[in-house]
Protein backbone atom coordinates (compact mmCIF):
# COMPACT_ATOMS: atom_id res chain seq x y z
CA UNK A 1 0.00 0.00 0.00
CA UNK A 2 1.30 3.83 -1.03
CA UNK A 3 1.97 5.37 2.62
CA UNK A 4 0.07 9.13 2.35
CA UNK A 5 2.39 11.72 3.14
CA UNK A 6 2.46 14.24 5.89
CA UNK A 7 2.15 17.68 4.88
CA UNK A 8 3.49 20.38 7.19
CA UNK A 9 1.24 23.34 8.16
CA UNK A 10 3.05 26.46 6.97
CA UNK A 11 2.86 29.05 9.63
CA UNK A 12 4.28 28.04 12.82
CA UNK A 13 1.88 28.05 16.28
CA UNK A 14 1.49 29.56 19.60
CA UNK A 15 1.36 27.51 22.82
CA UNK A 16 -2.31 28.36 22.44
CA UNK A 17 -2.15 26.81 18.44
CA UNK A 18 -2.96 30.49 17.04
CA UNK A 19 -1.02 30.97 13.61
CA UNK A 20 2.11 33.37 13.53
CA UNK A 21 1.73 34.43 10.26
CA UNK A 22 5.01 35.58 8.57
CA UNK A 23 6.84 32.70 10.88
CA UNK A 24 7.38 29.90 8.19
CA UNK A 25 7.41 26.10 10.05
CA UNK A 26 9.63 24.53 7.79
CA UNK A 27 12.92 26.37 6.66
CA UNK A 28 12.19 25.87 2.64
CA UNK A 29 8.53 27.57 3.02
CA UNK A 30 10.68 30.57 3.04
CA UNK A 31 11.08 30.40 -0.69
CA UNK A 32 7.16 30.79 -1.41
CA UNK A 33 7.01 34.36 -0.17
CA UNK A 34 5.82 35.69 -3.19
CA UNK A 35 2.91 33.50 -3.25
CA UNK A 36 -0.49 33.70 -2.35
CA UNK A 37 -0.88 31.39 0.22
CA UNK A 38 -3.05 30.27 3.70
CA UNK A 39 -3.16 27.68 5.94
CA UNK A 40 -3.92 24.29 5.33
CA UNK A 41 -7.84 23.30 4.05
CA UNK A 42 -9.42 21.45 6.92
CA UNK A 43 -11.04 18.54 4.94
CA UNK A 44 -10.57 15.43 3.71
CA UNK A 45 -7.08 13.74 2.13
CA UNK A 46 -7.39 13.09 -1.66
CA UNK A 47 -5.34 10.81 -3.95
CA UNK A 48 -5.62 11.23 -7.81
CA UNK A 49 -3.97 7.64 -9.19
CA UNK A 50 -3.07 7.43 -12.55
CA UNK A 51 -1.39 5.44 -14.69
CA UNK A 52 -1.07 5.08 -18.47
CA UNK A 53 -0.55 1.83 -19.12
CA UNK A 54 -2.90 0.35 -18.61
CA UNK A 55 -4.97 2.82 -18.98
CA UNK A 56 -6.23 3.54 -15.49
CA UNK A 57 -7.88 6.47 -13.36
CA UNK A 58 -9.17 6.82 -9.49
CA UNK A 59 -9.54 8.55 -6.77
CA UNK A 60 -8.96 7.19 -2.98
CA UNK A 61 -9.18 8.89 0.48
CA UNK A 62 -6.39 8.78 2.27
CA UNK A 63 -6.38 5.13 2.78
CA UNK A 64 -8.03 2.05 0.55
CA UNK A 65 -10.59 1.66 2.70
CA UNK A 66 -11.48 5.82 3.28
CA UNK A 67 -15.01 6.40 1.45
CA UNK A 68 -15.00 9.71 -0.55
CA UNK A 69 -18.33 11.49 -0.36
CA UNK A 70 -20.32 10.94 -3.45
CA UNK A 71 -20.39 15.40 -4.53
CA UNK A 72 -16.36 15.05 -3.71
CA UNK A 73 -15.98 12.08 -6.25
CA UNK A 74 -18.34 13.71 -8.88
CA UNK A 75 -16.58 16.83 -8.68
CA UNK A 76 -13.12 15.11 -8.67
CA UNK A 77 -13.89 13.15 -11.70
CA UNK A 78 -14.96 16.96 -13.49
CA UNK A 79 -11.35 18.11 -12.58
CA UNK A 80 -9.20 15.23 -12.95
CA UNK A 81 -10.08 13.59 -16.41
CA UNK A 82 -8.32 11.14 -18.59
CA UNK A 83 -7.74 14.27 -21.24
CA UNK A 84 -6.26 16.40 -18.72
CA UNK A 85 -3.68 14.23 -16.87
CA UNK A 86 -2.45 12.95 -20.20
CA UNK A 87 -2.17 16.61 -21.34
CA UNK A 88 -0.43 17.49 -18.45
CA UNK A 89 2.17 14.55 -17.52
CA UNK A 90 2.94 13.67 -21.36
CA UNK A 91 6.31 12.19 -20.08
CA UNK A 92 4.80 10.25 -17.12
CA UNK A 93 3.77 6.26 -16.68
CA UNK A 94 2.91 6.64 -12.82
CA UNK A 95 1.24 9.65 -11.46
CA UNK A 96 -0.33 10.12 -8.10
CA UNK A 97 -1.46 13.50 -7.03
CA UNK A 98 -2.27 14.46 -3.04
CA UNK A 99 -4.50 16.98 -2.02
CA UNK A 100 -7.62 18.04 0.26
CA UNK A 101 -11.02 17.89 -0.85
CA UNK A 102 -13.36 19.97 0.89
CA UNK A 103 -16.92 21.23 1.42
CA UNK A 104 -20.14 20.68 3.59
CA UNK A 105 -19.85 17.80 5.15
CA UNK A 106 -16.42 17.07 5.55
CA UNK A 107 -14.66 17.94 8.64
CA UNK A 108 -14.64 21.53 8.87
CA UNK A 109 -14.25 22.12 5.00
CA UNK A 110 -17.83 23.62 5.23
CA UNK A 111 -16.53 26.56 6.44
CA UNK A 112 -14.45 26.82 3.06
CA UNK A 113 -18.03 27.51 0.27
CA UNK A 114 -20.20 30.15 0.03
CA UNK A 115 -23.27 27.98 0.50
Amino acid sequence: MFTYPKINTIWKRDINNKIIEGDFSQPEFDAIKLWNISEKVDGMAIRVIWLQEPQYLDFRGKTDDAIIPNELLLKLKELFTIEKLSNQFKESKDIRLFGEGYGKGIQSGGKYSKT
